[in-house]
């Protein structure tokens, strides 16, 4: 017969000659390991019980085994092992622990299960990964807190639940204390590891291996926060990795008026932007030529990408105007923090949502090292799996939508962020009408908190980075 796993299909022979009696399952049933599917025997007539072994009775005695195949040694020693492997695992004791979602903020108090990495009937060892979970503004990965296998998935995916409430019940084997040494020891001497490809590309980024990644979230597992925790110095503590929700389209078909239901994640966006109305605001644009800059990328763009450069120019004007990277703080009849760091959020346009990882530190970094770390955001973006310490710590933004021939545009300042400068497209304009003369440029819109900067702040801020893009750019490499 041919047996289909979770994986492919395998062929199974018989183990010995003889009249197939009794077929317990029909073509297409499923069935659990161990579990009995037949009975040969090894004269057609001969005489047997068929209503027990159609009955599932697998607790039949060796003697009953021996009369269906009395002569043949070999059937007997096989049937036999079997025998005391499922004696074995019916006598051992058996536990079942419940799963519950992990401690995460929700104002909900609910969380949708987003999808089952794993089955009923499956077996997960611990810490491997068992489902993901949506919150309010990103998708969790939950790990199996046993070995054992899951017997009930209580939730459907799609389906909310309460944090409080338990989401699948898996059975536990205690075994014998020299048996899960035997079976722990091979584990133990196991060095094998398992790299995932945006922590390779990173360690290899730093002259990294393996053996520096000390603090691993998952024994024998790499990731990319667990390289990032040893580069950043600090030990990685947390116990759940939270990571954006890939977006998912809605097609929606010609016809019918049709209502859709927003993700967590746009609801999150919308409160986020509604929050931001009590803000007040300014906004100051500047037509900046960008002559120099454009034949930069041209010789660089196989590298570095246009959104790098513009992050190294803001960063290299912001650090002699400490005040447009602040925060305000709303205590105390108002606070304003000078920020050590320039770290710069990118707002991220995707299907159906709107992510802004964060280039962390730009100040300090060299612009091919930045790079190299933008491309890895990005493609997290994609891939939904920007975690929350890649899309946090911003203290400036920037909105570029030039690539979609976008003239200018005002963009809406950010929740506890102080400036965001939005881009338009590259026009032409004339520089001089004597020699008609033209010039490229970007216009640029820079909106403010007004509770703490004012407009000459922000208008000196402007004409220092329009200088530096049009006649000071190659300092970007310095």
């Amino acid at each position: 017969m041919t047996v289909e796993s979770d994986k492919a299909d395998m062929d199974v022979e018989a183990f010995d000659e003889g009249f197939l009696r009794v077929k317990r399952l029909e073509d297409g049933c499923e069935a659990n390991v161990g579990d009995v599917l037949g009975v040969l025997t090894t004269e057609e007539n001969e005489n047997m019980d068929e209503k027990k072994y159609n009955d599932g009775d697998i607790n039949k005695t060796e003697n009953e085994i021996k009369v269906l195949n009395p002569d043949k040694d070999k059937s007997e020693q096989i049937i036999k092992e079997d025998i005391h492997f499922v004696k074995k695992h019916i006598n051992d004791d058996v536990n079942e622990e419940k799963i519950f979602i992990p401690f995460i903020k929700c104002k909900k108090k609910k969380a949708k299960i987003n999808k089952w990495l794993k089955n009923e009937n499956d077996f997960v060892k611990k810490n491997d990964l068992l489902l993901y979970v949506e919150d309010d503004k990103s998708t969790i990965e939950v790990e199996s807190p046993y070995s054992g296998i899951i017997k009930k998935l209580l939730v459907k995916e799609g389906q909310f639940v309460d944090l409080d409430k338990e989401v699948a019940i898996i059975s536990i084997t205690e075994e014998k204390d020299n048996e899960k040494e035997k079976i722990e020891e091979p584990f133990k001497n196991n060095q094998y590891e398992m790299v995932l490809p945006s922590a390779s590309e990173l360690m290899r980024q730093n002259k990294l291996n393996p053996k520096d990644i000390t603090n691993r979230k998952t024994p024998n597992r790499i990731t990319y926060e667990d390289v990032d925790a040893f580069l950043n110095g600090h030990k990685n503590n947390s116990t759940n990795v939270t990571y954006c929700e890939k977006p998912k389209v809605e097609t929606i078909e010609y016809g019918d008026p049709k209502t859709v239901d927003m993700t967590n994640i746009q609801k999150s966006i919308k409160n986020n932007m509604m929050l931001t109305l009590t803000v007040p605001v300014f906004r100051v644009t500047h037509l900046i030529k960008t002559n120099e800059l454009l034949k930069l990328y041209e010789k660089v763009k196989q590298k570095i990408s246009m959104s790098v450069i513009i992050n190294k120019c803001v960063s290299s004007v912001l650090l002699n105007h400490p005040l447009i990277y602040s925060t305000y703080i709303d205590k105390d009849n108002g606070k304003i923090l000078y920020n050590k760091d320039v770290n710069i959020g990118n707002a991220l346009g995707l299907p159906d949502s709107l992510l802004t990882p964060v280039l962390k530190k730009v100040d300090k970094k060299d612009i091919y090292t930045l790079a190299n770390e933008w491309k890895i955001l990005v493609e997290k973006g994609k891939n939904g799996l920007l975690s929350s310490n890649d899309m946090t710590g911003s203290n400036f933004y920037i909105s570029n939508l030039g690539m979609f021939n976008t003239y200018q545009f005002d963009a809406i300042l950010p929740k506890n962020s102080s400036c965001i400068l939005s881009i338009g497209t590259n026009i032409g304009s004339i520089d001089n009408l004597e020699d008609l003369k033209i010039q490229k440029g970007m216009m640029m819109t820079l909106t403010c908190d007004h509770r703490h900067i004012y407009g000459s702040h922000a208008a000196a801020f402007m004409n220092d980075l329009s200088k530096f893009i049009e006649k000071d750019i190659m300092k970007i490499f310095l």
